[in-house]
């Protein structure tokens, strides 16, 4: 592919996921249509699925977009579930609340779209524990179902604030989150933050296929 051509193949792109993302913010996702899609970003049906697999597709990798931007919104040094990266995370929510909103909407849509960063939040953690848990004596099961009461917990507190129109400030936000993080992740968090190490996100996490 040349550069013109290049340059065009991501110009499309980035018009079929700019309006896919608008018109999700009012039709659910499971009643758009590749048909709508192409009708309102001026191309035709052959060119839409040489870009997306379908709307889920096309839905998973403006997530993983998405994602991608939400971690380089990140400080180097950030550490997972801190104050600081919560705090970093709801300011980048608010900002894309359209996103969120719509994304949060389509959790029940469950295989078909994953719910939002829940792939991606579970393999940053999974690399927490391989890397931590072996200094913190607690069984597995204590922290496998922490994890997954925090993350159900952290989503309907998101999606509360966002359909609240983000009344509370994003520091008070961050305070909630920090207050009711379990105390087996609490323990994770600690351990963390003593370790010179960062943790580092594999290029696996941004792959939409």
């Amino acid at each position: 592919m040349n550069e013109k051509h290049s340059v065009r193949w991501e110009a499309t792109d980035r018009q079929i996921r700019a309006i896919a993302l608008a018109l999700l913010r009012k039709t659910p996702l499971e009643h758009l249509s590749v048909r709508t899609i192409c009708e309102q970003a001026g191309v035709n049906r052959t060119t839409f699925y040489l870009h997306f697999q379908d709307v889920y597709d096309l839905f998973r990798c403006i997530e993983i977009d998405m994602f991608k931007r939400l971690i380089a919104s990140f400080p180097q040094d950030t550490r997972l579930l801190s104050r600081a990266s919560l705090l970093q995370f709801f300011r980048f929510a608010k900002e894309e609340r359209a996103f969120y909103t719509v994304a949060l909407r389509t959790r029940g849509l469950r295989p078909a779209v994953p719910s939002i960063h829940v792939q991606e939040f579970q393999l940053l953690m999974e690399m927490l524990l391989r890397q931590y848990m072996q200094r913190e004596e607690m069984p597995d099961s204590a922290v496998s179902y922490g994890l997954c009461f925090f993350q159900g917990g952290f989503l309907l507190t998101l999606q509360r604030w966002l359909d609240g129109g983000c009344r509370e400030s994003e520091e008070e936000m961050a305070d909630l989150v920090v207050g009711c993080i379990p105390d087996a992740i609490r323990s994770l968090i600690r351990t963390a933050a003593s370790s010179p190490d960062p943790i580092r996100i594999p290029d696996s996490v941004f792959d939409p296929h």
